[in-house]
């Protein structure tokens, strides 16, 4: 394969990446831009990507797709049949949302409340997202490396530690917000979500064989803190 260049690829034949984020690798996406750019020297044959966000990528620069969203994990509640699946690109659509009602749910003030972020990530963590179809395409897919972008949701670095530790490779997390780091004012609700945020980022460092940072400054304060 061809490296990227901050990954020493010694000792590797090859090596397939799994790309876990919210968005899809994407033309018009800030991190879908940012997966492009940092895995330009990939092949389609040595990526694939788990998701969360309801869009369609837009570049195959992907040999496979795999999405669950929060609909999936709401639906699977109530029937364990909900699995999610794979996608495929559609190289000519550019829309972030498929919808207006869509649009209006996901840009709406109230999905940015504490009360919201705590209701999805206990949504996640009763959902059936680690299911049969989705150990199915993993196997198929069988990557040898978890690239992780994580954010302000736990329930994205539950599912990339699971998947790491179940399939037994190594966890490279990408870090590119100091969220560890803010103390900003908010209801008690929100501040005791960033005392449980700084709490999964210790166990995310903790299981990482690398983090990657966007920034000079995050990798010295990461450095010193982990």
């Amino acid at each position: 394969m061809r490296s990227t260049g901050w990954l020493n690829t010694g000792g590797f034949d090859s090596l397939k990446v799994l790309l876990i984020s919210h968005n899809p690798v994407t033309t018009y996406n800030n991190m879908g831009k940012t997966f492009l750019a940092l895995f330009s020297s990939f092949q389609p044959d040595e990526l694939c990507q788990l998701y969360l966000y309801p869009t369609i990528p837009d570049t195959d620069c992907c040999g496979s797709y795999y999405r669950f969203t929060d609909r999936d994990a709401l639906r699977s509640l109530v029937d364990r049949r909900a699995m999610g699946g794979e996608v495929f690109p559609d190289l000519g659509r550019h829309n972030e949302f498929s919808s207006e009602k869509e649009e209006l749910i996901y840009r709406s003030p109230w999905n940015q409340r504490g009360i919201t972020r705590l209701g999805r990530d206990l949504v996640w963590g009763l959902s059936n997202w680690n299911n049969a179809a989705l150990r199915k395409w993993l196997d198929q897919q069988a990557p040898d490396l978890v690239f992780a972008a994580v954010g302000e949701q736990e329930l994205l670095y539950n599912v990339a530690m699971a998947v790491a530790r179940q399939r037994n490779i190594p966890l490279v997390s990408y870090v590119c917000d100091d969220y560890y780091y803010s103390h900003e004012d908010g209801s008690l609700i929100q501040k005791l979500r960033r005392k449980h945020l700084r709490g999964k980022i210790r166990e995310l460092m903790r299981t990482s064989a690398l983090a990657v940072t966007i920034c000079r400054e995050l990798t010295n304060e990461y450095a010193k803190t982990f």
